[in-house]
Formats: C-alpha cells, sequence, structure tokens
C-alpha cells in the first residue's frame, strides 16, 4: 500500500475519535457517576479505535505496513483534532467553560487569571495531546496487531 493505504487505515479510527469528542461536547456528563463512565467509554473508545487499525492490517495479509507507524499518524490527526475542538469548545461555547472558572473563582483565584490559564492549556494541548495520542495509537494498535496475527 502506498501512501493513500494509509488513510484508508486510519479513517475509521478517525471518525469515531471526531464522533465520540463532538458528542461528549454536546452530552457532558457533570456528576461523579457520568465522569466515571465518561472516562470508561473514553479508554472504550481509544482502545477499539487504535485496536482496529491493527485488526485491519493483520487481516491484510499483502500489506508490509507496519501497524504502530499507522497507530502513530492516527495518534498524530487524533490529538489535533481533541486540541482544535478544545479550543473551539472554549470560543463557542463560553458558557460551558464559565462554571470552571466560576468553581475556580470560589477557591480564590480571579476570573481572569483562571481564563488565561485555561487559554495556555488549550493551547499547550496542541503540542501534548498529539503526544499522548501517538504514543497510545502506536502501542495499542501494534498490540492489536499482534493479537490477531495470532488468530
Amino acid at each position: 500500500m502506498e501512501k493513500a493505504g494509509y488513510w484508508d487505515l486510519m479513517e475509521t479510527s478517525v471518525i469515531i475519535f471526531v464522533a465520540y469528542s463532538l458528542f461528549s461536547v454536546v452530552v457532558p456528563l457533570n456528576n461523579l457517576l457520568g465522569t466515571v463512565v465518561s472516562s470508561i467509554i473514553s479508554v472504550a473508545v481509544t482502545v477499539f479505535a487504535f485496536g482496529l487499525i491493527g485488526y485491519k492490517i493483520s487481516k491484510d495479509k499483502k500489506t508490509n505496513i507496519k501497524s504502530g507507524k499507522v497507530g502513530a499518524w492516527t495518534g498524530v490527526v487524533v490529538g489535533l483534532v481533541y486540541a482544535l475542538i478544545a479550543i473551539l469548545t472554549f470560543y463557542l461555547f463560553p458558557e460551558k467553560i464559565a462554571e470552571a472558572i466560576s468553581a475556580a473563582a470560589k477557591q480564590g483565584l480571579t476570573t481572569n487569571v483562571t481564563k488565561a490559564m485555561i487559554e495556555i492549556g488549550l493551547y499547550i494541548n496542541l503540542i501534548i495531546l498529539p503526544l499522548i495520542y501517538t504514543a497510545l495509537g502506536a502501542f495499542i494498535s501494534w498490540i492489536s496487531f499482534l493479537i490477531f496475527k495470532k488468530k
């Protein structure tokens, strides 16, 4: 497979991640039970989406593409998408952020400091999230490839 083949392997996983991240923006789970359920669903989506890459590569006997490499590239795309969605959420839905700012204000921080800290964190995520998801994507897709290759 050529470079176009990478996108064919990545496409479904990226769509799953984008759909889940948009769903979590639209339907936030704020209480404790919601946070736990949301975390479990997030881990399940991550494992499933990156595992799907390893599965697809293991079933294609003709390819010599490395599953970890495809998982890493998927992680870069997903990390950037997550960071951009977070930035857009901050600017397009300020009422969602207002709750976090007011909670921090109750703890003694000023509103401006809290807002500045959130903005800095959002832009740092443009670097950190792709790195994290690159490592996760490479590892999970490689493990998935090894599991499905043996079956």
